[in-house]
């Protein structure tokens, strides 16, 4: 009798343990996942005001209020940079996946756009640009040295 309820204890136990490890990888899981929707939004609204700003370009003899409107989807488009540079910085989207996507893009709007950045006002992307040239997120070792030096933060 006293076997069969330490079986029955122990059987108890180890399911117990087992449906707490699938939870937390079903977290993870859910966590990653998220990070991939919120980079592939940003990234799909920064193309989409990539292509207002390319369209509005095009057009030979602007008018005043069309020059408006064009600084007005540049600062748009910067900011969603800056969103985009939030979340990789505060690790909400994974980092490596992140400058897999768009270092690129981002690189190319840092410098075209280096102008008109404000550092106090994108604080972000400068932070994010200055880690990823430095210690880009290609290896266990870079990531690690980033996180000890205070990369990460906004200070």
């Amino acid at each position: 009798m006293a076997q069969e309820m330490y079986y029955i204890s122990l059987g108890t136990l180890i399911i117990a343990i087992l449906s707490f490890i699938i939870s937390i990888i079903t977290l993870k899981r859910d966590k990653i996942n998220r990070g991939y929707d919120m980079l592939h939004n940003a990234l799909i609204l920064i193309n989409t005001l990539n292509l207002k700003i390319t369209d509005y370009m095009k057009i030979k003899n602007t008018t005043k209020n069309q020059q408006k409107q064009i600084s007005s989807i540049t600062t748009e488009y910067i900011n969603q940079y800056c969103y985009l540079a939030f979340l990789i910085n505060n690790k909400q989207i994974n980092d490596l996946v992140a400058y897999r996507m768009g270092n690129k893009f981002i690189f190319n709007m840092f410098n075209s756009l280096k102008s008109r950045l404000n550092s106090d006002e994108h604080k972000e992307i400068f932070v994010l640009v200055k880690r990823w040239k430095k210690y880009p997120p290609t290896n266990i070792w870079n990531r690690f040295v980033s996180n000890i030096m205070g990369y990460y933060t906004c200070s």
